[in-house]
């Protein structure tokens, strides 16, 4: 009887263990914050088409480094019918080996099948030889093994005649071989060791080789004609051959567009007219009007006076026109990696009518995009850069503003063309980005500094910094909304001061030991200038806002070779810094350290020492300190980018894990938003009754 009581004891002491250690389990799962149903933003870029063809019923087949077309999972390849829409059958599996626009070339055949020219190892998990294969007519096409264009990985044009030869550059010799059988003609070449090829419509192929134009005899693979351009003329894009008169038009990455005489090659009067530096598409429309097209343009020229006859502005992301291709009804494709043609909204692909008429959108190429940086206004409203093109299918460009519920802002919507390196706000919530941008909205700025209205998203238009013609790097603003730029031009001046109106600080002019500053932060009374000096180190100086004096007993010196880096304040005064460092001022410290704000500088015995960058903190009035970047472990503990610390010795605590962080993150009432990459905008729930703040994280 005493051994089953013991016994017995001996099991429920067993199982009340058991019981304990589910219930802690419990606990610190529901210490895991689960991520909050908003925002929950897609965010889309262009993606690129580098070569479309038309085919004889009105199809369109696409090429490039797209994901989705209108949606649809697509990988780099796809149809539309006439109508627009994506064929759901045509969808060869190609599995690309190299991506570069170069090497991928489509060409639609009159009987349907498709010529596919890049650098590919299989279609439909069929193993494919070099770089040329040819695809059935069928509706769901399958690869033709009969047929095979058996060169070396094709990186030049080609030629297509109405004969049914494609020409190529193989070896310094011009060949062709026949697009229904893929058998080449071992009686016709000409050697040549240029790049520019093209057939003249007329029974030739011109021939460019950055010093001769060449005409060539399709019927005996002999010269016709050779005459010396000046080396203004750059590579050849592409030619046409004139409707009414024994004359083609050429058209040069100079920007210049000839029209010579086939039979003699003699320029005609007036000729070359000068169109756009630097064009990568041309071709020629009805009525000899001249389309071209490049990075950030297109536009429409008469061929016969040169004489511009419409323009269309080209935006988004990348801004990049690849291919211009003629339908059969005469209008024309206009496809590459933008997002707009013109004041038309398009991702990768629009048609021109006509030089007087509006671009139409086609079909939506696609990639995922990434968001970049996160700021949060006073009013709650939350800030979001980075490189994308559409939020949720909604036209946005590099910036979108989120509502305090974390839904978009269906209102503010400022377009710029180029990237922000930083944003911050002042106390008024207005926005003021730093970057490559020389537009917003399509009005000039600037050149890569703005301010931006908060509420409306306008720029501020009477808002006119001058800085000397530098490139800004960096912003800071202080509490009366005063403006601190500093600039890519190494100097003793590690910022300018700008009033409120714009103008610059004539009484603020701090002088350093010579630098590159590349980041500004301002806390309390300071501006803390993060740069490169003359000796290739990574240098932190302070300047009092007040006087403009640079401290000579506080600077930093951050044994790193990234520009990566945040700085936040602690309640005691303490400054965290993040970044990619591995010791500060020769104290080892792995990127992440809290040093003194008094001088001399004071490296802390404290170092959480995670395994990847730092780039942002966060805090709360209650004493929290959150961290985030691109770290995997910290402190000895695994954390997906983001970690709450004990401010007080850096130890990781385990009672808020989140399953990923990021980057860059803003602190709300309830919640703490991450931006990281392609995981775009993440929030997740703090504890109920924390009052929380934002602090300036660029």
């Amino acid at each position: 009887m005493l051994g089953s009581s013991v016994a017995l004891r001996g099991l429920l002491s067993r199982l009340l263990i058991v019981f304990a250690f589910f219930a802690a389990t419990a606990q610190v799962r529901a210490q895991v914050p689960a991520p909050l149903p908003a925002p929950r933003l897609d965010l889309t870029v262009a993606g690129e088409i580098s070569s479309v063809a038309a085919q004889a019923d009105g199809g369109l087949i696409l090429v490039g480094t797209f994901t989705s077309i209108n949606g649809t999972p697509r990988d780099g390849i796809a149809r539309l019918t006439a109508g627009g829409s994506l064929d759901p059958l045509w969808y060869p599996r190609v599995r690309w080996t190299n991506r570069e626009y170069a090497t991928q070339r489509v060409h639609a055949l009159p009987d349907g099948s498709v010529l596919l020219f890049g650098e590919f190892d299989r279609i439909n998990g069929q193993f494919s030889l070099g770089c040329g294969e040819k695809l059935s007519a069928d509706p769901s096409p399958v690869v033709i093994t009969s047929w095979r264009l058996n060169v070396s990985c094709l990186s030049g044009p080609l030629a297509f005649d109405e004969e049914g030869w494609v020409y190529f550059l193989g070896a310094g010799v011009v060949r062709r071989a026949r697009t229904d059988t893929g058998e080449h003609d071992p009686s016709w070449g000409y050697q040549f060791f240029g790049a520019g090829i093209l057939y003249d419509g007329n029974g030739g192929l011109i021939l460019y080789d950055g010093t001769f134009l060449t005409r060539v005899s399709l019927a005996t693979a002999k010269l016709v004609w050779q005459i010396p351009l000046s080396d203004w003329s750059g590579a050849l894009v592409g030619g046409g051959a004139a409707a009414t008169s024994d004359e083609i038009y050429l058209a040069f990455a100079s920007g210049y567009v000839e029209k010579r005489s086939l039979t003699t090659g003699v320029s005609a009067p007036g000729w070359p007219k000068p169109v756009s530096n630097n064009p990568w598409a041309f071709v020629l429309g009805d009525d000899d009007t001249l389309y071209l097209a490049g990075v950030g343009w297109a536009k429409a020229v008469s061929g016969t006076t040169g004489e511009t006859l419409a323009n269309w502005k080209i935006e988004g992301i990348r801004r990049w026109v690849r291919a211009i291709e003629r339908r059969n009804n005469g209008r024309m494709i206009v496809a590459g990696n933008f997002a707009r043609v013109g004041t038309t909204p398009a991702l990768g692909l629009a048609e021109l009518a006509s030089p007087t008429s509006l671009p139409v959108a086609l079909a939506a190429a696609e990639n995922r995009a990434y968001a970049e940086r996160i700021v949060r206004q006073p009013d709650g409203h939350l800030i979001v850069s980075g490189q994308f093109d559409r939020v949720d299918g909604i036209e946005r460009q590099r910036l979108l503003r989120l509502l305090p519920d974390g839904t978009l802002d269906s209102t503010w919507a400022p377009r710029v063309d180029e990237w922000i390196r930083q944003m911050t706000l002042d106390s008024q919530g207005d926005l003021y980005l730093v970057g490559n941008f020389e537009y917003i909205d399509g009005h000039e700025v600037e050149k890569g500094l703005a301010k931006i209205d908060g509420k409306s998203g306008s720029v501020v238009s009477d808002w006119l910094p001058w800085l000397g013609g530098e490139i800004p790097s960096a912003v800071a603003v202080d509490s009366a909304d005063r403006v601190y730029v500093s600039t890519f031009y190494r100097s003793t001046r590690p910022a300018y001061r700008l009033l409120p109106d714009g103008s610059t600080d004539p009484g603020w002019n701090p002088s350093a030991p010579q630098m590159l500053t590349y980041g500004l932060q301002r806390i309390d009374g300071h501006v803390y200038a993060l740069g490169i000096d003359t000796q290739d180190r990574r240098v932190m100086h302070r300047v009092s806002v007040s006087t403009g004096v640079v401290d000579p007993d506080w600077q930093l010196f951050l044994a790193s070779q990234n520009d990566e880096w945040a700085l936040t304040q602690m309640p005691d005064g303490d400054l965290l810094i993040g970044g990619s460092f591995d010791s500060i001022n020769g104290v080892p410290r792995s990127r992440l350290a809290r040093v003194s704000a008094t001088a001399p500088v004071l490296i802390r015995d404290w170092n959480p020492a995670p395994d990847a960058s730092v780039s942002a903190f966060g805090t709360t009035t209650t004493g929290r300190l959150f961290v985030g970047g691109a770290f995997k472990t910290i402190g000895g503990k695994a954390r997906n980018g983001v970690a709450e610390l004990d401010p007080a010795d850096g130890i990781v605590l385990d009672r808020w894990v989140a399953p990923s962080g990021g980057g860059r993150m803003a602190v709300a009432d309830d919640r703490v938003y991450f931006v990281w990459g392609l995981r775009g905008v993440i929030a997740y729930p703090l504890d109920i009754g924390d009052t929380i703040f934002a602090t300036p994280f660029d």
